[in-house]
């Protein structure tokens, strides 16, 4: 006689050393970063944690120095910004996304500055602008992918304010690159 019990039903999943889920998108960069140092990938890992707060800095201050003027006012930004990574926890937590995010996106902002250039050869120096932001731009999104909605926000609102005049061609490049480099890590999910 059966007691209200239900037949278990036992799903056995074999695990493994793999698996059919997709791997994040900064593997990529982790890994080409990695082949530098023979394949040690805790090392690439370990170094992005240590040098998370110099790497912040330096691209804010380089932001900064470019925003702003005066001596102290750079310098000051500049290392706020800098112990971001540390006073938010995201390196005592092990939040590798928003670590890399915080070092990335000071260089992402100097990056785009040179999109709005001016002067004789302001049309070279805004194409060589535009690849770099959608270089440092495809970077971030593959360690922080809600950044790519914010991005294309950021284009579409430099495009209808008119702030963008002119430039087409460099704004298709900064919001197509970021999507295409990470478009395989998009599909497999």
């Amino acid at each position: 006689r059966r007691r209200g019990l239900r037949p278990r039903l036992r799903l056995h999943r074999r695990l493994g050393p793999g698996s059919a889920a997709p791997g994040p998108a900064y593997l990529l960069p982790l890994a080409v970063v990695g082949t530098l140092f023979l394949g040690h990938a805790g090392l690439v890992v370990d170094l992005l944690f240590v040098l998370a707060v110099p790497l912040a800095l330096l691209g804010a201050l380089r932001f900064f120095r470019r925003v702003t003027t005066g001596r102290w006012a750079p310098l000051w930004g500049a290392a706020a910004y800098g112990l971001l990574p540390v006073v938010s926890g995201a390196v005592a937590q092990g939040r590798i996304g928003t670590v890399a995010g915080a070092a990335i996106l000071p260089w992402l902002a100097t990056a785009a500055l040179g999109l709005a250039a001016s002067g004789p050869d302001a049309a070279v120096r805004r194409w060589r602008a535009a690849w770099r932001t959608a270089l440092a731009a495809g970077l971030l999104v593959s360690f922080v992918p809600p950044a790519a909605p914010v991005i294309v926000l950021l284009v579409l609102f430099a495009a209808v304010t008119g702030a963008a005049r002119g430039r087409a061609r460099e704004l298709v490049v900064v919001v197509a690159m970021p999507i295409l480099l990470v478009l395989p890590w998009a599909v497999a999910t």
